[in-house]
C-alpha cells in the first residue's frame, strides 16, 4: 500500500491528488448540506428543507462524475496493480459517505410538515447533534486526505477524532431508538418505520467517514 503514496508523489501527482481531494470535498458537502437540510425541516421551512434536499442530490451526482473520471484515469495509467487498487478503495470508501448522506437527505423529504413538527418535539436535540457530529466527522476526512498527500504528521489525531463523533453518533442513535420506545407519535406504521430507516442511515454517515479514516491511516502506516 505504500507505493499508493509514492504514486501519488511522483507520477501525474497535482491531476490525481487535486481529482481525490476534489472528490472528498464533494463529498464532504454532501454532508454538510443534508444537516442544512434536516435544519430547514425542523425549522418547519419545509421549501427550503426540499430545495436543499435537490442540492445534496446534485452534488453527490458530481462527486460520481469525479470518481468516474479518477478511475478511468487510473486504468489508462501504467500503474501498479496494488497502486490502482488501493485508490480504488479509497474512492470507492469516500464515495460511500457522500450516498449515505444523499440518502438521508432523500428520507428527510418524504415527511410534511406537519409530520416534522412531531419529529421536532421530540428529536430535535439528538438529531441536530448527530447531523453535527457526521458534518464534523466529513470535514475531518478532507483534512486527511490533504494530509496524505503531503507530510501526513496529523493523519492519526485527525482519524481519532472521525472515531469519537463516530462514538458520539452511535450514542445519540441508541438513545433515539430508546425514547421511541416510550413514544406513541407514530399512528401510521409506515412512518414510524420510515422514520427508524432515517435515523438507522444518519447513523451510517459516521459509519462510512470512519471506514475511511481506518483506511487513511492504513496507507499511511504502510507508506512508513
Amino acid at each position: 500500500m505504500g507505493s499508493m503514496i509514492e504514486w501519488f508523489k511522483v507520477k501525474n501527482r497535482q491531476d490525481a491528488i487535486a481529482k481525490t481531494k476534489n472528490h472528498v470535498l464533494k463529498v464532504c458537502d454532501c454532508v454538510v448540506e443534508t444537516a442544512k437540510a434536516s435544519r430547514f425541516f425542523m425549522e418547519g421551512k419545509t421549501e427550503e428543507g426540499l430545495a436543499v434536499v435537490k442540492r445534496v442530490g446534485e452534488l453527490e451526482h458530481d462527486g460520481d462524475e469525479i470518481r468516474r473520471d479518477l478511475l478511468k484515469d487510473l486504468s489508462r495509467g501504467e500503474l501498479a496493480s496494488a497502486v490502482r487498487e488501493d485508490l480504488t478503495h479509497l474512492v470507492k470508501r469516500i464515495d460511500d459517505v457522500a450516498g449515505a448522506a444523499n440518502a438521508s437527505a432523500k428520507y428527510m423529504s418524504l415527511f410534511t410538515k406537519p409530520m416534522w413538527e412531531k419529529i421536532t418535539a421530540a428529536f430535535k436535540d439528538p438529531i441536530t447533534k448527530i447531523m453535527v457530529h457526521s458534518g464534523e466527522a466529513a470535514k475531518h476526512l478532507v483534512e486527511m486526505v490533504d494530509d496524505l498527500a503531503g507530510q501526513r504528521l496529523f493523519i492519526s489525531e485527525l482519524g481519532r477524532q472521525v472515531n469519537s463523533h463516530e462514538h458520539e453518533v452511535d450514542v445519540l442513535h441508541f438513545e433515539i431508538k430508546k425514547l421511541m420506545m416510550n413514544l406513541d407519535m407514530f399512528a401510521n406504521q409506515f412512518i414510524a418505520i420510515s422514520f427508524v430507516t432515517m435515523i438507522d442511515i444518519m447513523e451510517t454517515i459516521t459509519d462510512r467517514c470512519e471506514e475511511v479514516a481506518d483506511y487513511i491511516i492504513l496507507l499511511a502506516v504502510a507508506a512508513k
